[in-house]
């Protein structure tokens, strides 16, 4: 006999068995958002595995939107090196995070670079404007 455990999205509540929960929050969490529709689902096994271990529990729903606002465009090429780029230079700082993604949506070269040179970037330069950005690097 399987228990069943009551996880609820939005309004609705999803009956999932126990072996779900058993599984641990997170990999409910990716299944939840897979049968949903989230922008989640669309991160890769590996950005997943690196977000649960860089951001507190609390933090990685807001981790997760922000990274799936990444590749949404034609524009916005190499998704998935650049959600990994944006986390290895954030290096679990949330706001940082959403400075990079914020930076890699205008030019997406700029974190790949920082990431490979294992650069850290100046942080008022992730705040500043696209004009003064150029002048800067």
């Amino acid at each position: 006999m399987t228990e069943e455990v009551a996880l609820s999205v939005g309004s609705s509540a999803l009956q999932l068995p126990a072996l779900i929960d058993r599984a641990g929050k997170p990999a409910a969490q990716r299944f939840l958002e897979f049968f949903t529709g989230n922008d989640a689902a669309k991160l890769s096994p590996d950005v997943m595995v690196t977000v649960e271990r860089q951001f507190a529990p609390e933090h990685q729903g807001t981790v997760t939107q922000l990274l799936a606002t990444y590749g949404q465009l034609s524009s916005e090429r190499d998704v998935e090196p650049v959600h990994k780029a944006i986390l290895q230079v954030a290096n679990g700082n949330v706001a940082r995070e959403r400075s990079l993604v914020d930076l890699a949506r205008r030019d997406y070269r700029d974190v790949l670079a920082w990431a490979s040179r294992r650069v850290r970037p100046n942080t008022r330069r992730l705040r500043s404007s696209p004009s003064s950005e150029s002048q800067s690097f």
